[in-house]
């Protein structure tokens, strides 16, 4: 890929690639990572590859789509990890448990995971950080890469996610 094509064909998607980054990831950070990333995918890109593209907006926006969405799959899966990890010290299964004790407990932590799913990527995050490992709104802000209102918000609507749910379950 040479420059001249690259800003030409390439560089008048940049705010619209961003914009599209930063409604998917609800980060602004991450934003700006994804459109690196991004732009050095299509860098990498034959040039005869890029011009024969029928339309070269769409296949930007695509890439982007879908590498946001790997992005929100991988926070996804290391979300849930955590979640493991910390009921697993909290509530932990030894052989000396009862069969009664132990089926609650599979039970509880499959009726976590169950509520936990109904939430966005984002709204987990935020709430597994906060309500399971106890961070600080501060230490949540820098990991998520959020802003503390956007953090307020998605603990907020998780935790009416969640009573409104358990609420539907009469819990």
């Amino acid at each position: 890929m040479n420059s001249e094509l690259f800003i030409k064909e390439i560089l008048p998607f940049q705010d619209s690639l961003y914009k599209l980054a930063l409604y998917i990831l609800e980060s602004e950070s991450d934003a700006s990572d994804a459109l690196q990333e991004v732009y050095l995918k299509l860098w990498k890109m034959d040039a005869d590859t890029l011009l024969s593209l029928s339309n070269p907006k769409a296949y930007c926006f695509s890439i982007m789509k879908n590498y946001c969405l790997d992005v929100l799959r991988r926070r996804n899966a290391h979300s849930e990890e955590k979640v493991e990890d910390v009921l697993e010290a909290q509530y932990p299964a030894s052989a000396s448990d009862e069969p009664q004790s132990r089926y609650e407990a599979a039970e509880s932590l499959a009726l976590i995971h169950s509520l936990l799913n109904t939430l966005s990527p984002n709204e987990r995050q935020v709430l597994v950080l906060r309500a399971f490992e106890g961070r600080d709104y501060e230490e949540i802000e820098s990991l998520c890469g959020m802003s503390y209102l956007s953090l307020r918000v998605h603990l907020s609507n998780a935790r009416r996610k969640i009573r409104k749910a358990l609420k539907s379950m009469e819990l």
